[in-house]
C-alpha cells in the first residue's frame, strides 16, 4: 500500500494487471479522513503502513545512491 496521493493531496495514477479476479475500491480523500477520525486503531494502521513505506523508498534510494557513487 502506497498512501502518498491521499495524504499529500495529489493524484495518483497506476498501471497494473491482476493475476486473479480482482475487486477495485476507490476512496476520497474526504472520506479516508472522517475514517481516521472516527476509528483512531486505522489511524494507527495507516500511519505505520505510511512510515514502512517512507523508509522502504528511502532505503531504496540510498542504495542507489550509494551504488551509483561507487561506478563514477
Amino acid at each position: 500500500m502506497r498512501p502518498h496521493g491521499l495524504t499529500l493531496g495529489g493524484r495518483r495514477t497506476a498501471t497494473v494487471k491482476a493475476i486473479a479476479d480482482t475487486r477495485l475500491v476507490g476512496l476520497h480523500r474526504e472520506r479516508l479522513n472522517e475514517l481516521l477520525r472516527a476509528r483512531p486503531e486505522l489511524a494507527a494502521l495507516f500511519m505505520q503502513a505510511l512510515v514502512e513505506s517512507l523508509a522502504e523508498r528511502v532505503d531504496d534510494l540510498t542504495s542507489r545512491l550509494v551504488e551509483k557513487s561507487w561506478t563514477r
